[in-house]
């Protein structure tokens, strides 16, 4: 997402000096920096040794974004994972015979 604001940033500053556009740039730089460690200040209070550890919370922060990315196209992907039972697995939709299915064809729960 931070990405696709610098980009668009970055193109409406086009018909602006270059000067201009890289302060601009510099300054978006610096605020998605701001907003990225200003959450982990209170405990960077508590243990200032931890400072050194703030590029990799940025880093655990874009991929963990992108992890959740992947996770939100995923959803309807159920399966057992590491279990293997030996039988061949049937693609079931996420809620088919669900009290939600159940609900959706006799109108009320508890009655199919």
């Amino acid at each position: 997402m931070d990405g696709l604001l610098a980009w668009l940033l970055y193109n409406a500053c086009q018909t602006v000096d270059p000067k201009n556009t890289t302060f601009v740039m510099v300054s978006l730089a610096l605020w998605l920096l701001f907003t990225k460690a200003v959450k982990l200040l209170p405990h960077f209070y508590r243990y200032p040794t931890d400072v050194r550890f703030i590029p990799v919370a940025i880093i655990f922060g874009y991929l963990h974004g992108f992890i959740k990315i992947h996770a939100l196209f995923t959803l309807n992907v159920t399966t057992w994972g590491g279990r293997d039972t030996g039988q061949t697995e049937e693609k079931v939709p996420f809620l088919q015979g669900s009290s939600f299915e159940a609900m959706g064809r006799a109108g009320r729960l508890g009655q199919v």
